[in-house]
Parts: structure tokens; sequence; C-alpha cells
């Protein structure tokens, strides 16, 4: 679809244009799906612009017209998509709700990466109002579902958010094991990205844990990959700049401090 192709150029104007052309021919043609899918479209529109009033709005009509033809995979859908938009205005008891019935319908219907995508969704639900225990158990939950199909992509994703989890509640040495596990996935899946997040990830933990010689070693594995990456991620790589002058200043070496932060200032620039 055009206004896809132009949301993913960042050509947003362009985007609302192609997606409100096709809305009005697709409801004066009166094909329910088609009407159900662009009303679902639009509100995925609004989601990215980070508009969830807009989104909201958009993702009820989509769930009305899906409720008259009572397909489930578009009911959950729609579910999946306001309980999103729910949590990003922070009303949780309801971003909770509807994660809840998209989850019992994608169960019915089998399809184990919806389920995970909703379980590890939910998840952050429950992690935004400190319910680490339910988070944790639904990730564990996800992972349970994702490890017997050997997607290393959607394996290492939980396994990050594991290590995400189990820092935030201050345990370490669980939070590196799971951190490690999700790396070595991330680097069976070919794609650099990827990657580089869990480079930064467990760098960061051993940063914290004040283990500079590790943090350094990871965070300059994710600099060299976030410059092979491109202009895209200069943010990535003045964060990992940033990361080792702060590892070289406590090793009190001065030189290499230096170099990391005149290639952060001069990214900063850019």
């Amino acid at each position: 679809m055009l206004g896809a192709v132009s949301l993913a150029r960042r050509d947003t104007q362009q985007a609302l244009s192609y997606y409100e052309q096709a809305l009005t021919i697709i409801e004066k043609a009166g094909q329910r799906d088609e009407l159900t899918e662009m009303f679902h479209e639009m509100g995925s529109f609004y989601a990215h612009q980070r508009k969830p009033e807009q989104a909201l709005d958009y993702y009820q009509r989509s769930l009305a017209i899906a409720e008259q033809g009572g397909k489930p995979a578009q009911l959950a859908r729609s579910f999946h998509a306001l309980a999103g938009a729910y949590g990003m205005q922070q009303r949780y008891e309801e971003a909770v709700s509807y994660f809840e019935r998209a989850l019992a319908l994608e169960e019915q219907i089998g399809n184990p990466v919806t389920i995970f995508q909703t379980l590890n969704n939910l998840s952050f639900i429950y992690a935004e109002q400190k319910h680490y225990e339910q988070a944790m158990s639904l990730l564990k939950r996800s992972l349970d579902l994702v490890e017997p199909t050997g997607n290393p992509e959607h394996i290492a994703l939980v396994l990050n958010n594991l290590a995400g989890l189990s820092q935030e509640r201050e345990e370490f040495e669980q939070a590196l094991g799971y951190a490690e596990r999700a790396l070595a996935y991330s680097e069976q899946t070919g794609k650099p990205y990827p990657v580089a997040m869990c480079l930064n990830n467990l760098g960061g933990m051993y940063r914290k844990l004040e283990q500079w010689h590790k943090a350094i070693e990871l965070h300059a594995r994710c600099l060299a990959l976030a410059e092979r990456l491109g202009d895209p991620f200069k943010k990535l790589q003045f964060q990992q700049c940033e990361c080792l002058v702060t590892c070289y200043e406590a090793l009190g070496e001065q030189e290499k401090s230096t170099e990391y932060r005149l290639r952060a200032e001069q990214l900063k620039e850019q």
C-alpha cells in the first residue's frame, strides 16, 4: 500500500493523504473486510506517530466492523491494537483487558507467533506498573512457546526482555545469563541491528557491575556494528562513544577517554 511505503520513508503527510484517499474509495465500495483493514491501517499510522487518541478512534471503528464479521483473527488483531493504544495512554486496566481478550482468541486459533507477541506486550504493561512477578511469568510463558519453534529472532527478543526485567529486579546474575543467551541467538539471525542492541544491553549491565574491561569489549563491538549500519544509527554510535568514555574514565585511561569524547562530540555535531 502506498501509505505504508510513504510512512516507511518517513513522509507522514504523503502517507496520510494516500490513506485518506484509499479510505474514501473503500467506504464508497462498501467492502467490509477492506474497510476493517483500512481503519486498522489508519489506527496504526496514528499509533506510529504517537497519537493514541486518533489511533483509538480508528482501531475502535475497525473493531466495530470486525465484530459484525466474527472472524477470530480480525478480532484478536483489533483487541491487540486497542490494548497497545491504551498502553500508550497509560490506561493500564483497559490495556490489560484488551490484551487478555486478544490472548484468549489467539490461543483458540493456535498461532504461536501472535500468542508470543501478546504475552510479550502484556508483560510490558505489568512491568510499567512494577508488577514484576506477573511480567516475569508472562515472559517465561512466551519463552516456553518460542523456544520449540527455533526462531532465533523471537527467542532473542524474549530473552532480552527477561534480561531487562531481571535487571530491574536487581537480579544481576540472572540478567546476565539471559542477556548472554539473547546475544547468542541474535548472532544466529545474521542481522546486525539485533546483535548491536544485545551488545549495548549487555555492555550496560557490565557497566552497572563496574566490570569495565568487559563493558569496553561489548560497547566497542556495538560501536563497530553501528558504524556498519551507517548514518541512520548515528545516535547509537554516539551512545556507545559516551559509554566508552565512562568506562575508560573509571579505569583512569584518560587518553582513550579523550579519544571517545572527541568522537562523541563530532557525532553530536552531525
